[in-house]
């Protein structure tokens, strides 16, 4: 392994080497995670391959409903429980469009050493370009070094966010207390983690946060872009009078991650060691405004019911909302004013494995 893969190893202890592939996990809900934030390219064979919808769902009315898209668990545990190895290939085109001609090579070649493509994850990225990995690599390095420490990971913005940070994290103790205890998630967790429930199965461990705190997260692919992460954090260049993340009041502290970069800042550096060891330099946390952080916290939460409750069991959530023979849009909405009105513990009673 290289310096930036050691490096991974030291936020993610499923995380080894591989004779057959670029990495490989050593249990399957961490690769189906993987798979999952990073937007991976599930094999099937050479012309078919499945890729899980992201959490988030979609965006109505400046808020993220992901009753609105389809979650990982709708693909069953036989598309999951296999997964084992990471291969990096290229597979788009120059104009970024997915390759399938790339694919088929990519799975071919996997065949023709001898392995079942449906053990595989392929990770779309160019090593001749990237030499020190992506931003998708960094955002997810980042994402196991905060869940480690207790957060919720993920790509939802609060309502009124004035642009697009690559990543935000939660740590909220009543919710994470509730989920672990349940086994849908193991104190942190990556949001789409709560959709393997169903199909993997209860989790234990990890740790659940004692204080809340709130992050947002930019993350780069060289180090000399490292100072484009930390000033979108800081002051929005092109913005004009626009505050960056950080004066938008939302978050308690920044954090910029990304290879080769062992510097102090006011914000959290997250980056690698020469020797492929970790290096976190924490930052203020202090960025926050009270208001603002209040409805980034209420909104998360709103965030994290519904995401729950897309993993209900329907037949007896169906039995507590009155009124269900409405068109789709309707009978969604009714169901997310049923879930906001409802305590954590009371819709968790829903989840069934």
């Amino acid at each position: 392994m290289d310096k930036y893969l050691n490096c991974l190893k030291e936020v993610n202890d499923s995380i080894r080497d591989s004779s057959v592939a670029d990495f490989e996990f050593t249990n399957a809900r961490e690769a189906a995670t993987f798979a999952h934030f990073t937007g991976s390219i599930l094999p099937v064979s050479e012309e078919e391959y499945s890729v899980l919808e992201s959490e988030l769902g979609e965006l109505i009315g400046g808020i993220w409903n992901p009753l609105l898209s389809i979650p990982s668990w709708y693909h069953g545990g036989d598309l999951l429980l296999k997964r084992k190895y990471v291969t990096f290939a290229k597979l788009h085109d120059w104009k970024g469009d997915f390759d399938q001609s790339a694919f088929g090579r990519a799975v071919r070649r996997i065949q023709r050493e001898g392995h079942d493509p449906s053990n595989f994850i392929l990770y779309d990225m160019d090593r001749e370009y990237y030499t020190s990995y992506d931003e998708g690599f960094w955002e997810y390095l980042a994402g196991c070094y905060l869940r480690k420490l207790g957060y919720i990971v993920s790509r939802w913005t609060p309502l009124g966010q004035v642009g697009a940070p690559d990543l935000t994290a939660f740590a909220i103790p009543d919710i994470a207390e509730t989920l672990s205890r349940r086994g849908i998630i193991s104190g942190g967790a990556f949001a789409c983690e709560i959709d393997l429930f169903r199909a993997l199965g209860p989790v234990s461990g990890g740790r659940v946060v004692e204080q809340t705190s709130a992050v947002v997260l930019e993350a780069e692919s060289a180090g000399g872009r490292m100072y484009n992460a930390i000033e979108n954090q800081l002051k929005r260049r092109g913005y004009g009078a626009k505050a960056g993340y950080l004066g938008q009041g939302f978050y308690d502290e920044g954090l910029a991650v990304g290879p080769d970069f062992n510097r102090v800042y006011d914000i959290t550096i997250v980056s690698n060691t020469e020797d492929g060891g970790l290096y976190v330099s924490r930052g203020r946390r202090d960025f926050a405004q009270e208001e603002s952080r209040r409805r980034a916290f209420e909104g998360f939460s709103r965030f994290i019911k519904l995401l729950l409750v897309r993993n209900a069991d329907f037949s007896r959530l169906l039995d507590d909302i009155a009124d269900v023979n409405k068109p789709f849009w309707a009978y969604a909405q009714q169901l997310a004013f049923f879930c906001q009105s409802q305590p954590f513990e009371h819709l968790v009673s829903y989840v069934s494995e």
